[in-house]
């Protein structure tokens, strides 16, 4: 766990409360982990073996990882903050480049990302994520999960 190089790429995180909750892993990234697939790399190009759902166009813009959100069962919302029974995904875009991470709630509220290729981490909000290399939130959507306590 490099706790420094993480801080160096998401600088808002040294002024918060977060926890590391795996090892790095090159397998899966953050779109994957906000899906629950930790067995491969969810990207639009279609070099090194990154899966891209048949259908979605081959970007990251916001409108092409909104449809594989939607394809998982997710809508659109109004905010990130917990709502009993469903899970919230929260994407990250630069203006630039488009869609360039996202974040999972987890049942108690807090979020969890997949950092690139680094570690997972679990953290209390959204902001501290924030950054020039992700962009800032720009949609959040949810999914009901009836086995999640209403």
């Amino acid at each position: 766990m490099n706790k420094e190089r993480l801080e160096r790429a998401l600088p808002k995180l040294s002024t918060e409360a977060y926890e590391f909750t795996s090892n790095e892993d090159e397998i899966y990234n953050c779109i994957a982990w906000a899906l629950n697939d930790t067995r491969q790399y969810w990207w639009p190009t279609p070099k090194y073996g990154c899966y891209w759902p048949p259908g979605v166009p081959r970007d990251n813009t916001l409108g092409s990882v909104k449809r594989i959100f939607e394809l998982h069962g997710y809508r659109g919302c109004q905010t990130g903050n917990r709502e009993a029974g469903y899970e919230k995904v929260a994407l990250y875009e630069r203006q630039d480049s488009g869609v360039e991470h996202v974040a999972r709630q987890l049942q108690s509220g807090e979020w969890t990302s997949k950092i690139g290729e680094w570690e997972d981490i679990r953290h209390p909000t959204l902001e501290v994520l924030e950054c020039e290399d992700y962009g800032s939130v720009t949609l959040i959507m949810k999914r009901l999960r009836p086995e999640w306590p209403t």
